[in-house]
């Protein structure tokens, strides 16, 4: 009972309509005020569906703020394959970028905190997906290109900011055709066993 009295005054104050059913409920918004007090209830229902008003400005909200980190225009099309990834710790970025003029693709790997960042190059043909390995104690990325290479490079943080060293490379001796070109790396689980030193060689697995 008091539940339902608390719920009762809640809904008394707010500016919204609640709809129920007995599979959903749907909110519909009336003009708000901004106030905490009237703009958050709680909600039960299997479903919920929220219909949002439309906002009398057009540039945003003034509370939302946006840092552009990459300023590469892609070619508007279709991308069966990642042109952006992210670490797993959120720390760095990568980004593909095709060489105006030669058609050869090239990686850019941002440091979120310090802004530092390297150009990974020596790929022949435009990346066509990339990705960093599932661990969070090394930065591993690789990139495929449109010919079918594999390119794998670990990254590093020195004194003088990034540096990369290739540790795999596959490069296809035959190119038949255009053809479909993934990297994923397969999920690392760890182990539930305590070790004093944990394998976590199965993160760099990849297909």
């Amino acid at each position: 009972t008091s539940t339902r009295d608390y719920l009762s005054k809640r809904m008394a104050k707010c500016p919204y309509k609640l709809l129920k059913s007995k599979s959903d409920v749907n909110i519909c918004p009336n003009p708000v005020n901004g106030s905490d007090d009237t703009n958050c209830f709680p909600v039960k229902g299997s479903e919920v569906n929220i219909v949002t008003s439309e906002g009398d400005h057009d540039v945003g909200s003034s509370m939302l703020k946006i840092k552009n980190i990459v300023n590469f225009g892609w070619e508007h099309k279709y991308y069966p394959g990642q042109l952006v990834a992210a670490h797993m710790s959120g720390t760095y970025i990568a980004y593909a970028i095709t060489t105006p003029g030669k058609g050869c693709g090239v990686v850019r790997v941002v440091n979120r905190d310090t802004d530092d960042r390297i150009l990974i190059k020596g790929m022949r043909g435009a990346v066509v997906d990339l990705s960093f390995a599932h661990t969070k104690e090394e930065v591993v990325v690789g990139a495929v290109d449109s010919l079918g290479n594999l390119f794998v490079h670990k990254v590093t943080e020195g004194s003088s900011g990034l540096t990369s060293e290739r540790v795999v490379e596959v490069l296809r001796e035959v190119v038949e055709g255009e053809m479909m070109h993934r990297l994923i790396w397969c999920p690392y689980l760890p182990e539930l066993v305590m070790e004093e030193e944990p394998d976590t060689s199965s993160a760099k697995l990849l297909v």
